[in-house]
């Protein structure tokens, strides 16, 4: 896609004559493997942007990237690779104004999350050892040191392999200052890898296969200066280290998985890589068989390396596991830290074994009452031996003189994700709570933005300003709002059906919680008065992009008081966020592929949808019970103020309208809003005055009648049932999709004359 067709052949034949990656890349397995294949794949991603200009590619190009951070945290350079490229080219530049981008950094950031939430657990000892592992504290400069980096890079990538690939840096350099976008691709994605080892190794060790991504990336610009080498006059030198870099590297590609297998060459143990990986099978094998003969001993397997405990692993686990005691910190302390291992291994006998590289007596770093003395065996091939392993029976481990950072070399205790958000979510609702019921400003500040928040006064004062600000495909605008809001409802209801979580005042009780408003206990989770409001959030930021500030900040103090009148955590709050987000963004999506409105016109797809809807709401319903001492009357009548019949229509309207008290009339009730809506907006497209009068009129007579049927009927909103000898108190207000609790709905005076005490059994 770069340079044609010849050019990827090239770059492909180069690729399997480099032994890092056909030879030792195709034997064994390291992160960087997974790394070098996400990386390509992520190169590609981008330059298919540059070149399509389609936003959806961003996606997977965040999940690319997430996935690229699970495998090394060399992964973030990705990061700034990308900004670079965005930067250097004019015509990218215009992303960085665009949400795709940031939608994919936010996808590869919640990939990458679980790492993050094992860092905070573990006082992020992974990162600090990677970046101090890998940038070191070694002084700015060792000759020697940067030498056998250099060497060690020469030689996996096979020297004059390598030499090309510094020409092809330097070439990529030159071409991206003469502004071609090609080079400043394959410089954005290389550079930045190549530069920040070969500073690390200015005085650090840096293992040859780190930087093999930022030399991956050059080799699509490498075939094509080998294309150009052989089409073009060129200096003959050039084509004569081309053909030679080929032939070594291929030599050497052929050689060591030969060697590995075949072992046709007798090399020194020092400098055979077969000899890290021979024998081991053979050691498991005489472990098993000490085990056995020396059952009633009940022998632990142990070293003092991880390195060399991994690969007896392999052939003993699970079923005889392999224990690495070192102060080292490496991954066996956190695998072995459940276990106390002071008290599980004390007394016990040890099989501890080490070979020729690692050799060493246990007795100069364990307390044992007797260790005998070593067996030695010998491992090779073709009855050569390359190399011995050590294994000394240990018996009556003595764990208290034992250095005990021996037997745990971490410095902390680790802590858990899960009980630091659970203390975060309710000390923060202490916290906003505490001010309640103390200053009345406050109260009322509060309390006017949980009603402003409410969905009967939220979501006509929404359609309200699509209205009046876009003059143009209004439809499109009131039904991607009234879609996301029928999305996230419909998850809401079935995550507080499912969940039913408890409210603050049922958690805490009532003498730490300051409510203001009913005291409701269950469904906590998600706020359903959250997902209405950063549903309308979102969709006025959309449609009016000026003011969305305003309106983010209107959306965070309504959530911030719901905790503030009791009725919600902040993570109830936080959740109906994300729901109304991913709702939102699926109905962006929708009315970017299809008219959205003929979802509310067309009968079968709506029938279709609202009965989906209906299969997934649970179907069952348990209305709130409250068994606290309540002085109540005995028939109760709902009395309301004159303020609040006003709001009767958007209140109780699917209540006192259809009798709700059912999935299913909450979802016919929203099918006629929005039937409502539409009409109104079938008659202003038409601009037929006529039948704009009569659909008016039609839905006025309508929303009349239903405020007289809500002023002049009364309801019961209480009943009592007999449960043995006492009474429960039953709250039979229903709640719709968008009307979630109490403090939608204003409150209630109460009239009576007998009373009765629930708790005294009466």
């Amino acid at each position: 896609r770069l340079y044609g067709p010849s050019a990827g052949f090239w770059a492909v034949v180069i690729f399997n004559c480099i032994p890092l990656f056909s030879a030792i890349g195709g034997i064994t397995i390291v992160p960087d493997t997974l790394l070098c294949f996400f990386w390509v794949l992520l190169v590609f991603l981008i330059w298919k942007i540059y070149i399509t200009e389609k936003c959806y590619l961003w996606y997977p190009v965040g999940i690319i990237t997430g996935l690229s951070l699970l495998t090394k945290y060399t992964g973030f350079l990705l990061f700034p690779s990308i900004l670079i490229f965005l930067i250097s080219i004019p015509s990218m530049r215009k992303w960085l104004k665009k949400r795709e981008p940031y939608i994919a950094f936010f996808i590869s950031i919640l990939i990458f999350l679980p790492v993050v939430i094992w860092n905070y657990e573990n006082h992020w000892a992974s990162f600090i050892f990677q970046f101090s592992h890998g940038l070191g504290e070694k002084g700015f400069f060792n000759g020697e040191t940067f030498l056998r980096n250099i060497g060690a890079q020469a030689g996996v990538f096979s020297p004059f392999i390598f030499f090309l690939l510094v020409y092809t840096l330097i070439w990529a350099v030159k071409q991206a200052i003469r502004k071609d976008d090609k080079a400043i691709l394959i410089l954005s994605f290389s550079l930045p890898v190549i530069f920040l080892f070969a500073y690390s190794g200015l005085s650090n060790e840096v293992l040859p296969h780190w930087p093999a991504t930022g030399y991956l990336t050059l080799l699509p610009l490498m075939g094509a200066i080998a294309t150009l080498f052989f089409k073009e006059p060129v200096k003959r030198r050039m084509k004569v280290l081309l053909f030679i870099s080929l032939i070594t590297g291929s030599i050497l590609t052929v050689i060591i998985p030969v060697q590995l297998i075949f072992h046709p060459f007798p090399l020194p143990q020092d400098i055979d890589i077969s000899a890290d990986i021979s024998g081991w099978k053979q050691l498991a094998e005489r472990i098993r068989e000490i085990k056995i003969q020396e059952q009633e001993k009940d022998f632990f397997v142990f070293t003092h390396k991880f390195y060399i405990a991994s690969q007896l692993a392999y052939y003993l686990e699970p079923e005889i596991p392999v224990y690495c005691l070192s102060k080292r910190i490496d991954q066996y302390d956190f695998w072995q830290y459940p276990e106390n291992l002071k008290d599980f291994l004390s007394g016990r006998n040890g099989l501890f074994f080490c070979d020729d590289h690692f050799n060493v007596n246990p007795g100069t770093m364990y307390v044992f009452k007797e260790i005998s003395e070593k067996e030695t065996l010998p491992a090779g091939y073709s009855g050569r031996n390359i190399k011995n392993f050590y294994i000394y029976r240990c018996y009556n481990f003595d764990t208290e003189k034992t250095d005990p950072h021996l037997l745990q070399s971490l410095p902390f205790t680790q802590r858990s994700f899960k009980e630091a958000c659970k203390r975060w979510n309710e000390n923060t609702f202490l916290f906003i709570n505490s001010y309640a019921c103390k200053n009345k400003v406050l109260d009322i500040f509060f309390l006017s933005f949980t009603w402003l928040g409410s969905s009967f006064v939220l979501v006509p004062v929404v359609l309200l300003l699509i209205f009046l600000n876009k003059k143009q495909k209004v439809g499109k605008y009131f039904s991607v709002f009234l879609l996301a809001l029928l999305i996230s409802g419909a998850i809401g209801y079935i995550l507080k059906e499912t969940l039913s979580a408890p409210r603050p005042l049922a958690y805490f009780g009532k003498e730490t919680v300051n409510i203001l408003g009913p005291p409701l206990k269950r469904d906590s989770f998600p706020s359903g008065h959250s997902l209405t409001v950063f549903t309308g959030v979102l969709t006025l930021s959309w449609t009016i992009p000026s003011y969305g500030i305003i309106f983010w900040l209107f959306g965070i103090i309504s959530g911030i008081s719901r905790c503030y009148v009791g009725a919600h955590f902040p993570f109830d709050v936080i959740g109906g966020l994300v729901i109304a987000v991913f709702s939102f963004s699926i109905s962006r999506w929708l009315a970017e592929k299809i008219d959205v409105r003929q979802f509310f016109t067309r009968r079968y797809i709506t029938v279709v949808f609202l009965s989906l809807l209906f299969l997934l709401i649970p179907q069952s319903h348990q209305h709130p019970i409250y068994s606290d001492t309540y002085q109540i009357a005995e028939n109760i009548n709902v009395i309301k103020p004159l303020a609040v019949r006003f709001f009767t229509p958007f209140t109780d309207f699917p209540l006192y309208f259809i009798n709700l008290l059912t999935q299913k009339e909450q979802l016919l009730s929203w099918f006629i809003w929005l039937s409502a809506i539409y009409l109104v907006l079938v008659i202003l497209k038409h601009k037929k005055i006529k039948e704009f009068i009569r659909g008016i009129f039609i839905i006025f007579i309508l929303l009349f009648l239903t405020v007289i049927y809500g002023i002049f009927l009364p309801v019961q909103r209480y009943k009592l049932v007999p449960k043995g000898p006492d009474n429960i108190l039953i709250d039979l207000h229903s709640h719709t999709i968008y009307s979630h609790d109490g403090i939608a709905t204003p409150a209630y005076n109460f009239s009576g004359t007998k009373t009765m005490d629930l708790t005294a059994g009466q």
